[in-house]
C-alpha cells in the first residue's frame, strides 16, 4: 500500500481536521501553506510537518514531495488552488463547496479529468455511519423507489464567522445555501443524483446583520450581504422531488441536520443527534418502526472520509463524490440563487447553458 504524501493549504480550524484524517489513516502531511507565513509555520511546528509556506507558487516551485493537495481555503480560491494542483500532477482532496458556482466547477472537473487526476469534495456526511447504513440498505432494494426527500439543515443562531469571508458573499459565494450543502448532497446521493429540471426558492436575509445570531463568532468587518435562510423546491426529469431547507439564522426550537425519505417500500429518517456529534439516529418505517443509533467519528465524518479517499488511491473500489455530481449539485445551487433572485422557477438545464 503507498504511503500517499498530503500538502495543506491552509492552516485554520478545518485545516487540523484534514491533518488528523490523513494522518490516522496512514498518509504523511509533509507541507503546509498559509498567505500568513507566522500561521503556517506554528501550524507546521506543533505537529512536525517538514515544510511551510506563504503561497501555491512557493510551493509547487519547492523541493517538497506531496502526492496530494489537501484545500482547506475560502471557497473563492478553491477553483484556482485545484486546477493549479492538477496541472502539477497532484491529486486535490478540497473541502466543500466546490467552488463559487457550477462554471467553475465545470473548469475542475475538465482538468482533472485531462489530467487524470481525481479530484473529490468533502462531503463528510457521506461517511457517517448512519449514511453508510441508509445507503446499504437502499442499494440492496429495501426502500424500493425513493418519491421524495426533505432535506434539512437548520440552525437558530449559527452563523459563522460573522464579519469574515463566510459571510461576505465575494469570497463565499452565499450563505447556508452554498455552506450548509450536505443534506443536499446526502439527498442527491441517496437518489443516486438524478438530473434536476426545475428549481423554486426564496431566500431570506433576516437576522443576518444581527451578530447576536452568531453565537459570539465575530471575527471581523467585511460586509455581510449573504442570505441567512432558504426554502427551495427541486423537481427531477424523472418526476421526484427534494425539499431544500438551509439556515443559519431562524425562529426554531433547536439546530436540525436531517434527510427524510418516502419511498414505495419503506421510508426512514436520518437525524445527527445534535448534542452529539458523532451519533445518527436512522429511523426506518416500514411495518413495525424500528430505530438505530449509529456512532461515527466525532468530525462528522471527515476522517472516515479521508480514510475512504487514500483507499480508493491504492486501487480500491470505494464509493466517493466524484467530482461529475459535484457539478449537478452546484448546477442545483446557482438555481437557487436564480430563482429567489428572480421570484420564479427556473429551468437548471436552460440556466447553465444560457
Amino acid at each position: 500500500m503507498n504511503k500517499f504524501k498530503v500538502a495543506i493549504i491552509g492552516a485554520g480550524h478545518i485545516a487540523e481536521s484534514h491533518y488528523r484524517g490523513f494522518v490516522l489513516h496512514g498518509a504523511e502531511v509533509t507541507a503546509v501553506v498559509n498567505h500568513n507565513i507566522a500561521k503556517a509555520e506554528a501550524f507546521a511546528k506543533e505537529r512536525g510537518i517538514k515544510h511551510f509556506y506563504s503561497s501555491m507558487e512557493e510551493l509547487l516551485s519547492s523541493d517538497a514531495e506531496f502526492d496530494i493537495v489537501s484545500i482547506c481555503t475560502p471557497n473563492s480560491s478553491h477553483k484556482d488552488i485545484a486546477i493549479k494542483s492538477l496541472r502539477a500532477g497532484k491529486h486535490v482532496y478540497s473541502e466543500k463547496p466546490p467552488a463559487m458556482n457550477a462554471k467553475e466547477t465545470l473548469e475542475m472537473v475538465e482538468e482533472s479529468k485531462k489530467t487524470d487526476k481525481k479530484l473529490i469534495f468533502a462531503f463528510n456526511n457521506r461517511a457517517r455511519k448512519g449514511a453508510l447504513e441508509l445507503k446499504k440498505r437502499i442499494d440492496e432494494g429495501k426502500m424500493g423507489d425513493i418519491n421524495s426527500i426533505q432535506s434539512e439543515w437548520v440552525r437558530r443562531e449559527g452563523i459563522p464567522g460573522f464579519g469574515g469571508w463566510f459571510t461576505n458573499k465575494e469570497l463565499s459565494g452565499g450563505g447556508p445555501v452554498i455552506d450548509l450543502v450536505h443534506m443536499l448532497d446526502l439527498s442527491l446521493y441517496m437518489m443516486g443524483y438524478p438530473e434536476a429540471e426545475y428549481v423554486l426558492a426564496s431566500n431570506f436575509d433576516t437576522f443576518i446583520d444581527n451578530p447576536d445570531f452568531s453565537r459570539g463568532q465575530v471575527v471581523g468587518n467585511l460586509p455581510v450581504n449573504v442570505e441567512s435562510a432558504s426554502h427551495a423546491m427541486i423537481t427531477f426529469k424523472d418526476g421526484r422531488n427534494i425539499f431544500s431547507r438551509a439556515s443559519w439564522a431562524e425562529m426554531i426550537e433547536e439546530e436540525n441536520c436531517a434527510i427524510t425519505l418516502q419511498g414505495t417500500k419503506a421510508g426512514a429518517k436520518l437525524t445527527r443527534i445534535s448534542r452529539d456529534k458523532k451519533k445518527d439516529l436512522l429511523e426506518w418505517y416500514e411495518g413495525e418502526n424500528t430505530s438505530d443509533v449509529y456512532d461515527s467519528d466525532g468530525e462528522m465524518g471527515r476522517l472516515d472520509l479521508i480514510g475512504m479517499f487514500l483507499k480508493a488511491l491504492n486501487g480500491e473500489c470505494v464509493a466517493l463524490p466524484d467530482a461529475e455530481q459535484a457539478l449537478t449539485l452546484m448546477k442545483i445551487i446557482d438555481a437557487i440563487y436564480a430563482s429567489a433572485q428572480a421570484k420564479t422557477p427556473i429551468n437548471v438545464s436552460e440556466l447553465f447553458n444560457s
